[in-house]
């Protein structure tokens, strides 16, 4: 249990709570099984940026908060090869006119927290309520904030200090972003990510990851032009110590 109480929030005060009931068990030593269950009750005493007008109505009462998340998934292990499969879905709002904002709200960091690219480079479907303009996207790295993702995935050990992650992502907005009769679709695409991690010595590891997002018809909500939107990718690598 989370408990928000910002004093400050538009200068008249915001109660957000958060409830989950996570949990995860092992069958027969070989598939691990996990879920994940929030949900989100409150309100704000007025509003701020991310709570406009155009996006929740009457400024002028309460704002009540009203968001939900789930998540199971699933891993079995073969040998040197482990694989893995997640469904996970965080609320939308596709009403604009009333007072309540019924998108899933997250407080994120500077990781993703499932894919590379939409998660955490790309501009998302995590908005408070669908917008009558035509960019009607969020900001980056949102979390699964009005998403609904399908993973398969796949890690192996081919050597002692080398590990290889693979995983493809089905990626759909729980509830479209525009109000637009012609560019409100909800599919964002499919994304393929990868890892590899070599371990250089007991504290220090050589990273490569990266991600390619064949991006949906959800991206014409940018521009609410009859183009197919390009698809977007990213690379990075690194070293990382650990103490």
């Amino acid at each position: 249990v989370s408990y928000i109480d910002d004093q400050n929030f538009s200068s008249r005060g915001l109660h957000f709570w958060n409830i989950g009931v996570r949990g995860n068990a092992k069958i027969a030593n070989m598939v691990n099984v996990r879920a994940d269950v929030e949900f989100q009750t409150g309100k704000a005493k007025g509003t701020q940026t991310a709570l406009t007008s155009s996006q929740v109505g009457n400024t002028a009462t309460e704002v009540k908060l009203r968001g939900y998340a789930f998540l199971i998934g699933a891993d079995v292990a073969l040998g040197q090869v482990t694989l893995d499969a997640a469904i996970g879905m965080g609320s939308g709002d596709n009403n604009a006119s009333d007072n309540k904002v019924k998108t899933f709200q997250t407080a994120q960091q500077s990781l993703q927290s499932f894919t590379y690219v939409y998660d955490y480079r790309a501009r998302t479907a995590g908005v408070n309520a669908p917008s009558t303009g035509a960019s009607a996207l969020g900001a980056a790295n949102t979390g699964i904030a009005n998403t609904t993702y399908y993973k398969i995935g796949a890690s192996a050990k081919p050597m002692k200090d080398l590990t290889a992650n693979l995983g493809l992502y089905l990626l759909k907005a729980t509830k479209a972003v525009s109000t637009s009769s012609t560019y409100n679709d909800k599919d964002i695409g499919t994304e393929v990510d990868g890892k590899v991690t070599y371990k250089i010595d007991k504290n220090l590891v050589y990273f490569i990851e990266g991600g390619y997002l064949f991006a949906g018809d959800f991206y014409r909500n940018i521009t609410a032009l009859a183009v197919e939107p390009d698809n977007a990718y990213a690379v990075r690598h690194g070293v990382e110590l650990t103490f």
